[in-house]
């Protein structure tokens, strides 16, 4: 079977999620996807009935991607030539999407759940919305839970 290239979108997303040492499982679950879903949109492919096809995000699916993976809306419009995804993701850090269920506090090394330095530094930062808090919070924990470490690529 041939492999299509990846997209321009789908390399931006794999080099920045390997770059901040994030497996998929992590990934994926931030973005609220399957960890299939997310390696066949990053490959830009996908296998069907034994044929290997192209694949192309739709654009709130791409835009969560690259939320969960900390890209901006311009660095996915210009590096991943996606303005339709870009749009999207400046709604959701705008935080016009529905609100997402609070994350579970997790017991953090030497502090009551969800606390410690640099959660308090993204609480307190009156230039973050409360969605930008909420996922970046989320994304130290699941880091502090040994999700974001280790080696890079499919889990």
């Amino acid at each position: 079977m041939t492999r299509p290239s990846p997209p321009p979108e789908a390399v931006l997303i794999r080099t920045v999620r390997e770059a901040a040492r994030i497996k998929i499982p992590v990934a994926a679950k931030a973005a609220g996807i399957s960890v299939a879903r997310w390696s066949q949109v990053e490959t830009g492919a996908e296998t069907r009935a034994g044929r290997r096809m192209a694949v192309r995000a739709p654009a709130g699916t791409l835009a969560h991607m690259a939320h969960a993976v900390g890209i901006s809306p311009g660095r996915l419009e210009a590096e991943g030539k996606r303005p339709d995804a870009a749009e999207v993701l400046r709604e959701i850090l705008r935080g016009h999407e529905p609100p997402s269920p609070p994350p579970v506090p997790v017991p953090s090394p030497g502090g009551p759940p969800g606390t410690g330095p640099a959660i308090q530094r993204i609480l307190d930062d009156p230039d973050l919305t409360d969605a930008e808090k909420q996922g970046a919070v989320a994304l130290i924990e699941a880091l502090r839970r040994g999700g974001g470490s280790g080696k890079t690529g499919n889990g």
